[in-house]
């Protein structure tokens, strides 16, 4: 999540769909750093800890926080609270970023609406990513349409951008003609989503399947989605994370 903070507040929401709580179950989320050299998979450090258990007598917040450690993450404990919804449930969490963060592509996207037109106008960028993957032009997915994710990551890992890149890269599937099999795309009009302010814009089929999807011939029950995030800026769409 890294690619979404900026300094100052901030605000994790977690979903919860159950039919109902007993009052053993809780719901907990952390939020986990690293310090700069640090393996980012093997060697995250917990800057705080929040639990809620929605069917216990008091069934908190609680927070474990240990303001003396210098944690680059702070929880705001009075704002953090649970609500109880007719379909889903959410815990708000609240905390506050200490570090001086970049300024991410998506806080430089334009305020978007969820119209019919903006929907259309985005559609044709997956028509194009969709063109590109069919001809299995990695370069141009990478230099063209995947540099600013690519450029964010490795600042937010503190990768290479040729590392990001390598891994970021379809050359695994599009140079192995028996397991790369590209699914056209829908053609009645998708679902738009927007998130972080409404300046990132993706799109959905049924169910919120992304439509950039493709499958292993060999393997006909695994699917892989391809989702990329856009931000339109200065009238163009392009990939932030």
């Amino acid at each position: 999540m890294t690619q979404y903070m900026r300094k100052g507040i901030n605000r994790l929401d977690l979903v919860s769909w159950p039919p109902n709580y007993t009052p053993e179950q809780y719901l907990a989320l952390s939020v986990v750093y690293w310090e700069m050299g640090e393996n980012p998979s093997a060697d995250p450090r917990t800057a705080f800890r929040v639990s809620y258990y929605p069917a216990a007598e008091d069934p908190g917040p609680f927070v474990e926080y240990d303001a003396t450690a210098g944690h680059p993450a702070r929880p705001v404990a009075p704002s953090i609270n649970f609500q109880p919804g007719s379909e889903y449930d959410t815990l708000h969490v609240d905390f506050e970023v200490l570090d001086e963060m970049p300024t991410w592509c998506w806080e430089q996207g334009d305020i978007l609406t969820a119209d019919n037109a903006t929907r259309d106008h985005l559609t044709q960028s997956y028509r194009k990513i969709h063109a590109l993957m069919a001809a299995k032009d990695n370069d141009t997915l990478m230099d063209e349409w995947w540099a600013n994710m690519i450029r964010e990551n490795a600042a937010a890992y503190n990768r290479p951008e040729g590392y990001v890149r390598n891994r970021a890269s379809f050359d695994v599937f599009f140079d192995n003609p028996d397991a790369f099999r590209l699914d056209p795309l829908p053609t009645s009009p998708m679902t738009m989503r927007l998130g972080a302010e409404n300046r990132v814009a993706w799109l959905v089929t049924q169910g919120d399947a992304g439509p950039l999807r493709f499958a292993h011939v060999q393997q006909t029950d695994r699917v892989n989605y391809v989702t990329p995030y856009f931000i339109r800026r200065n009238g163009n769409w392009e990939i932030c994370r």
